[in-house]
């Protein structure tokens, strides 16, 4: 879904983002239920749609995150040379009313198993991919597994420096009686060391269409926030 860590970049380090909390039961949902979460996975990457999340950081802030989606046509991804589908995805990140930062990343993917090739900030900088792994076809509350990793580089170009690192992964949650597909990201820096952590969840139906609900979390140095469109 959206690449959450680059609101870090495009905020120059104030925020990064951060997991989505706990999975596990939900009163309102049997925990036998199955829920389509590859159909949700390739919706989301095929999607043309809007959500802002709002919230209070720790540091006492109000916050507004506005995210969008939208498909573009297929493109050959520069560092690799490979053609794959394309998912535009913006962002934008507001303090007190104020923007501090906005941006759209071009994610390139394979339409056919989902696979990331990589990413194109718009900045002269761009991500390329180092593993996938493919979500199960159906999953319940509570499931989690690996989904991507990639390394952050200094310049869209094949043998770029490498500036840090991300490995994704996704978890299947439920709040109030309504399940959410959550992409949970932990970032690294070139040295290895955490930069943060972050996640974007997303309410998902059993088989796998998108809801309205969206949930991110950041931390990052101590600072904290839960954002919420519910």
């Amino acid at each position: 879904m959206t690449r959450l860590h680059r609101l870090a970049a495009l905020a120059a380090a104030t925020l990064v983002v951060a997991g989505c909390g706990g999975g596990g039961g939900d009163a309102g949902i049997p925990g036998t239920a199955q829920y389509a979460v590859q159909s949700a996975y390739r919706n989301l990457l095929n999607a043309t749609a809007t959500w802002s999340v709002s919230g209070t950081g720790s540091d006492a802030a109000a916050y507004r995150i506005d995210l969008g989606l939208r498909p573009a046509a297929a493109a050959v991804f520069a560092v690799t040379g490979a053609t794959g589908s394309v998912s535009e995805q913006f962002q934008r990140l507001v303090r007190n009313g104020a923007v501090l930062a906005e941006g759209t990343t071009r994610v390139y993917f394979n339409a056919g198993t989902l696979a990331l090739l990589g990413s194109d900030d718009g900045d002269g900088t761009c991500g390329v991919a180092t593993g996938n792994t493919a979500l199960p076809t159906t999953a319940t509350i509570g499931a989690s597994g690996a989904l991507t990793s990639d390394n952050e580089l200094a310049a869209c170009s094949a043998g770029a420096a490498v500036t840090g690192s991300s490995t994704t992964t996704w978890s299947l949650e439920a709040e109030s009686g309504f399940a959410l597909l959550c992409l949970n990201v932990a970032l690294r820096n070139a040295a290895g060391a955490s930069d943060g952590t972050g996640a974007q969840c997303i309410e998902i139906a059993g088989d796998g269409s998108l809801g309205a609900r969206v949930r991110m979390r950041l931390d990052f140095s101590g600072f904290s926030l839960t954002a919420r469109n519910y």
